[in-house]
C-alpha cells in the first residue's frame, strides 16, 4: 500500500519518492478532507546590498493603509505594478516579463521595507539569517554571541521536521557560505561554525536522491527513473483507484525528474571544443565570470534540484547564496571597489571610469539585481507554484525570502531589502508592499558623525523595526514557538540590545516589540 508520501520501488532497494497522490489514500484519510503538506523554507541571499530605495522598493504612494505601531506609523498597500513594453514592474529592480510576473504570482508575494539589524555588522556572512557574529568587524564579533542561522535552527528542530522518514538532506546549502550551525547539530551543542556548501547542482542532486551507503558504480549510474519504471507502470496502469488527475500528476513528476537529470548531464559544445563534463559547476566558476547567461543557467539548475527535493520530500530547506554580483553583469572592472563601494555616489570620482552606457555604479548594480530577481528568484518561485496534491501549490506551503548582506548603504544593515513569496501554509499574508520605517527618525551616524549620513544616493534613510522581530515571525510561521528560539523572553531571534552607538536609533518601543510577530505580515 502506498503511504502519505509514496515511493516507487526499484532493483537493489532503490526508491524514488513521489508527490502526494490523493486518490490512492485510504478511504478514511480521503473522507477527512485534504491532507496538510509539510512546510518548506528557502533563503536566497545576495552579497553587499547598495541598491537605492527608490530603485528597489515600490513607490511609497502604493502603501496608503496606515497603523500606529511601536511608536511609528507603518504603511501597507497591495502590490500594484505598472506594465509597459511587455514588462511588469514594481520598481526598477523588481520587474520581469508580464507573462512571468503575473497577477496570480504577485498575490503570493510581499516586498518588505524597514527591517534593520540593531547590531552594526559591516561585511558579514550570516547576519541577515540571524548570526551577526559572522562578521569581519572585530568589535561586533567580540560583543555578539555566535548562534545558528535560522535555516539550521529549523533543520534540527522537531517542530519543523517532525518526521524524517523520507529526508535525505536536512538543508540544501548552495553557493557561498552563509549558513552557520552547531558542530554537534543533533544535540544542538558544540561550537557554531560555517557550513560547507555545494556549487555543483549534479552533486547536490546525487546527495538528495542516492542513499549514503549506495555502492560506488563503475559506470555512470542509470537515470533515476529507469530504476523504478516497473513499479511506476504497475501503479500508473494497474491501479484502478488512481484518478485521472493523479495519473497526470504522476506522469508530470516522472517527466520532471527526466528533464532535471537531462539538464544536469548536458555537455556544452562550442564548435570542436567541449568543456569538461562536470555537471554545471563550470557556470559558477571562471571562464564564465562575466557571462550572466551562464550564471543564470547554473542558478536555474540549482532551483530545479530544490523543487524536485521538495516534491519528493527528501529535503524541506534550501539556501542559495550569491555573493559575487559581478557574475550577473558583463562588467569586468573592480566590482568590490568601483561598484559596491561607490554605489551610493551620484557622481563618479575622477579616478574611476565605467562604461558610458551605465553612467553610475548604481546602474550596474541594479542591472545585476534585476537579473537575479527575474532569472533566479522568480524562476524558483514559478517552479514552486505547482500542484501539491491537496488543492494548493508547493509555493503556498513554502516561505521563500530574498534578502541581502546590507541595506541601501553598504556596510550598514539598515533597511534590509526583503522580497518574499509563499504563504507558509497560511501563516503569512501575501500580496503586499509593507513599510515598517519611522519617517520621523532618519538614520544618523552616531559613531563617526558623518554629515548627511542619512542620505543614500538620492534617498533619505529612515530607521525600521528589528531584524530580530522579522526572523522570529519567520520561525513562528515555520511552526516554531518562541520558546524554541528565544534566548530571553520577548527578544525575537538575535541579540537583545543594540550596538552602543545605535541605541539612540532604536527607541524602547522598538525593543519591546522584538518578540512580537510583525503586524500585517503574519495576519493570514
Amino acid at each position: 500500500m502506498l503511504t502519505r508520501r509514496a515511493v516507487l520501488m526499484g532493483a537493489g532497494g532503490f526508491t524514488l519518492a513521489l508527490p502526494f497522490l490523493p486518490s490512492l489514500q485510504p478511504r478514511a484519510a480521503r473522507a477527512g478532507g485534504p491532507l496538510e503538506s509539510p512546510k518548506r523554507f528557502v533563503a536566497l541571499v545576495t552579497g553587499h546590498g547598495g541598491s537605492w530605495e527608490s530603485q528597489f522598493f515600490p513607490d511609497v504612494a502604493t502603501t496608503p493603509e496606515t497603523m500606529q505601531y511601536a511608536g511609528r506609523t507603518i504603511r501597507r498597500g497591495a502590490l500594484t505594478p505598472t506594465e509597459q513594453d511587455g514588462m511588469t514592474s514594481l520598481s526598477r529592480v523588481l520587474r520581469a516579463p508580464t507573462t512571468e510576473l503575473t497577477p496570480a504570482l504577485l498575490a503570493k508575494m510581499n516586498v518588505i521595507r524597514g527591517i534593520d539589524s540593531i547590531i552594526h555588522i559591516g561585511h558579514n556572512a550570516g547576519g541577515m539569517l540571524g548570526n551577526p557574529n559572522a562578521t569581519d568587524d572585530a568589535t561586533t564579533a567580540s560583543l555578539t554571541t555566535p548562534r545558528p542561522t535560522i535555516d539550521q535552527l529549523l533543520a534540527y528542530s522537531d517542530w519543523f521536521y517532525s518526521d524524517l522518514t523520507t529526508n535525505l538532506e536536512r538543508s540544501m546549502l548552495v553557493g557561498s557560505q552563509r549558513s552557520y550551525g552547531w558542530s554537534s547539530p543533533d544535540s544542538q551543542g558544540g561550537a557554531i561554525q560555517a557550513l560547507s556548501t555545494y556549487v555543483n547542482p549534479q552533486e547536490l542532486f546525487a546527495r538528495i536522491f542516492v542513499p549514503d551507503d549506495a555502492p560506488v558504480e563503475a559506470n555512470p549510474r542509470p537515470l533515476v527513473v529507469d530504476r523504478v519504471l516497473e513499479h511506476y507502470h504497475s501503479i500508473r496502469d494497474g491501479n484502478r483507484r488512481l484518478s485521472a488527475g493523479d495519473k497526470q500528476r504522476l506522469d508530470d513528476h516522472m517527466e520532471r525528474m527526466l528533464e532535471l537529470q537531462r539538464k544536469l548531464s548536458v555537455v556544452v559544445e562550442c564548435g570542436d571544443v567541449a568543456p569538461p563534463a562536470v555537471g554545471n559547476v563550470d557556470q559558477w566558476n571562471p571562464p564564465y565570470l562575466y557571462d550572466p547567461v551562464q550564471h543564470e543557467a547554473w542558478a536555474q539548475a540549482v532551483s530545479d534540484v530544490f523543487v524536485a527535493a521538495f516534491l519528493c520530500d527528501t529535503s524541506r530547506i534550501a539556501v542559495l547564496s550569491l555573493n559575487d554580483l559581478s557574475t550577473f553583469t558583463t562588467y569586468q572592472g573592480d566590482w568590490h571597489q568601483d561598484i559596491a563601494h561607490l554605489c551610493s555616489n551620484v557622481t563618479l570620482p575622477a579616478d574611476i571610469s565605467i562604461p558610458a552606457l551605465y553612467d553610475l555604479p548604481q546602474n550596474i548594480l541594479n542591472e545585476s539585481y534585476q537579473r537575479i530577481f527575474e532569472r533566479v528568484f522568480l524562476d524558483l518561485v514559478r517552479k514552486l507554484d505547482v500542484d501539491d496534491g491537496n488543492g494548493q501549490t508547493v509555493l503556498d506551503g513554502t516561505f521563500v525570502m530574498w534578502t541581502q548582506e546590507c541595506g541601501p548603504a553598504t556596510h550598514e544593515c539598515t533597511n534590509l531589502p526583503i522580497v518574499t513569496a509563499g504563504g507558509a501554509g497560511g501563516a503569512i499574508a501575501t500580496g503586499y508592499a509593507l513599510d515598517y520605517r519611522n519617517l520621523q527618525l532618519p538614520y544618523q551616524d552616531t559613531q563617526y558623525g558623518t554629515p548627511n549620513a542619512h542620505v543614500v544616493g538620492t534617498d533619505e534613510l529612515y530607521m525600521g523595526l528589528s531584524l530580530n522581530q522579522y526572523l522570529g515571525t519567520v520561525l513562528q510561521a515555520m511552526g516554531l514557538p518562541p520558546e524554541a528560539y528565544e534566548e530571553s523572553p520577548g527578544i525575537g531571534y538575535g541579540e537583545a540590545t543594540p550596538s552602543q552607538y545605535r541605541v539612540p536609533l532604536y527607541p524602547q518601543a522598538v525593543l519591546d516589540a522584538m518578540g512580537e510577530r510583525l503586524p500585517w505580515l503574519s495576519e493570514a
